[in-house]
């Protein structure tokens, strides 16, 4: 599960966050709200961005690719 840093919500935390005040669930386990974190996310070091959380991760890759202008089906590598 990705959990998002609670001082900065445009950032992610790599592990569940430290909680100094617990966050009550909204709705039947779908999302925790209102919590705090003990850890600034400047200096924690488990702050991440959004492309920090992807790194590693693989994405599906097309079929098709663009020669010259034209859509060209990908050779399949035996």
């Amino acid at each position: 599960m990705k959990w998002r840093c609670v001082s900065d919500y445009f950032k992610y935390c790599e592990g569940e966050p430290d909680y100094g005040k617990k966050p009550v669930e909204l709705g039947a386990g779908e999302y925790l709200a209102m919590g705090t974190c003990k850890l600034s996310p400047k200096t924690c070091g488990r702050c991440q961005t959004f492309t920090e959380q992807l790194k590693g991760m693989s994405f599906p890759t097309s079929a098709y690719k663009v020669v010259r202008g034209r859509l060209v089906r990908r050779k399949v590598d035996d």
